[in-house]
């Protein structure tokens, strides 16, 4: 499609990463109840690390200070969110009890983490100039999204050796709109925030009609 290296890094951040976690998760419990909440939340947690290493990676690769590949894969290593997981698989294995004020203190940023997203989101949208955003790659990454991503799950879970619920789940999951995860990574590196932002608004909306369908094809 002919475009710049941020142009790219945008669209690989609206059709790599998905949102599974606040509308993913919630709709699969909805759909399959309590056991493929279990496994979408599985899932959730693994996307987060994807988003947290990859999803930098490719926001920083096509940010505004033309990183290199070396200067980009830095970055992720700076970033704290992957030491924080070991950490907490290393408490969570050696049942190390932590402070209760430690365990308040982080509860109170996870609650807000998802407002905050989502307020920055809309700052965003709400500066969006017609002119800046190209409605083509707009397009590409929303068929992606939408369309491409869950026919592929289909064809991957095929052959994989798992159960009906596992299947279920993972498909729904890949058929979630851009994650507004990556809105706050593509502000943070200036990597096409607008497209990015636009692409989630986009989806978000399409899935209101394409979730129920992919939910009547699964027969859930």
């Amino acid at each position: 499609m002919k475009s710049s290296r941020s142009e790219l890094s945008a669209m690989i951040l609206g059709g790599m990463f998905m949102n599974s976690g606040n509308y993913g998760a919630p709709v699969v419990l909805f759909a399959l109840g309590a056991t493929g909440f279990d496994y979408a939340v599985i899932i959730m947690v693994l996307h987060g690390l994807f988003i947290n290493t990859f999803g930098i990676f490719f926001a920083s690769l096509g940010g505004g200070e033309k990183a290199t590949w070396q200067q980009s894969v830095h970055r992720v290593i700076r970033m704290p969110l992957v030491y924080a997981a070991a950490i907490g698989i290393f408490l969570q294995q050696t049942g190390l009890p932590l402070p209760q004020a430690v365990l308040d203190g982080v509860g109170l940023v996870a609650d807000a983490s998802i407002p905050t997203v989502m307020l920055v989101l809309g700052m965003q949208l709400a500066v969006i100039s017609r002119n800046r955003v190209a409605y083509r790659y707009v397009a590409a990454v929303s068929v992606i999204r939408i369309i491409i991503s869950p026919l592929l799950a289909v064809g991957i879970l095929y052959f994989l050796p798992v159960n009906d619920t596992v299947k279920q789940v993972a498909i729904i999951l890949a058929a979630m709109p851009t994650a507004a995860n990556t809105t706050m990574l593509a502000l943070q590196f200036n990597t096409e925030p607008d497209l990015v932002s636009f692409t989630t608004l986009i989806t978000t909306l399409i899935s209101i009609v394409s979730i129920p369908l992919v939910l009547f094809f699964l027969g859930v």
